[in-house]
C-alpha cells in the first residue's frame, strides 16, 4: 500500500530541490543585474562620446562660418593683390581728392559769378 505521508527523505530531497531552483534563480538575477548595468555603463559612455563629437562638429562648423565671414588679408595672396589693393586705395583717393575739388571749384564760381 502507498503511504500518503511523505517521509522525512522525501521531505529533505524537495527541500534540496527547492533551495537549489533558489539559488539558481538568484545566480541569474545576479548575471543579468551586472549585464544591466554593464549596458547602462556602455550606453552613458557612447551617450558622453557623442555629445562630445556633436560639440566638436558644432565647433567647427561655427569656425568655419566666421573664417568666411572675416574679410580676406592681403598678407600672403602675392605682390598681384597687394598692387590692386594698394591701386583701388589710390583711386579711391584720387576720387575723393577730384570730388572735393570740385565742390570747391563750384563754391568760387558762385562768389566770383559776375553781377548784373
Amino acid at each position: 500500500m502507498a503511504t500518503l505521508m511523505p517521509t522525512k527523505g522525501d521531505i529533505t530531497e524537495i527541500g534540496f530541490g527547492i533551495l537549489a531552483i533558489r539559488e539558481t534563480t538568484q545566480g541569474i538575477r545576479k548575471a543579468l543585474g551586472k549585464e544591466i548595468k554593464r549596458d547602462k555603463k556602455a550606453t552613458k559612455k557612447k551617450e558622453g562620446f557623442l555629445r562630445r563629437l556633436f560639440t566638436k562638429k558644432k565647433k567647427a562648423e561655427s569656425e568655419k562660418l566666421i573664417e568666411a565671414k572675416k574679410p580676406k588679408n592681403l598678407i600672403g595672396k602675392g605682390v598681384g593683390a597687394v598692387a590692386a589693393a594698394a591701386k583701388y586705395a589710390k583711386s579711391f583717393r584720387n576720387k575723393a581728392v577730384n570730388d572735393t575739388m570740385d565742390s570747391y571749384n563750384k563754391v568760387e564760381d558762385i562768389y566770383n559769378a559776375p553781377t548784373k
